[in-house]
């Protein structure tokens, strides 16, 4: 964490939780900002958003895995 913070100005359970907070305060995955220091990271939740919206939209609830090499 610390090398990554003094790296990259950030670390993943800061932009995680800034990423989630996005999604569910209503931004859905088009609308969430990047972090930078983070846009590997952005692409992957990008990816893991868009599954999730999806799996809710038809009220599936199972555990599902997403490949989110790009």
């Amino acid at each position: 964490m610390q090398n990554m913070l003094h790296s990259n100005g950030t670390y993943p359970n800061e932009y995680t939780r800034y990423y989630a907070n996005q999604l569910l305060e209503g931004q859905g995955e088009g609308g969430i900002d990047a972090i930078t220091g983070a846009t590997s990271s952005y692409g992957s939740f990008q990816i893991l958003a868009q599954a999730v919206l999806e799996q809710a939209r038809v009220g599936d609830s199972s555990i599902v895995f997403v490949d989110t090499a790009h």
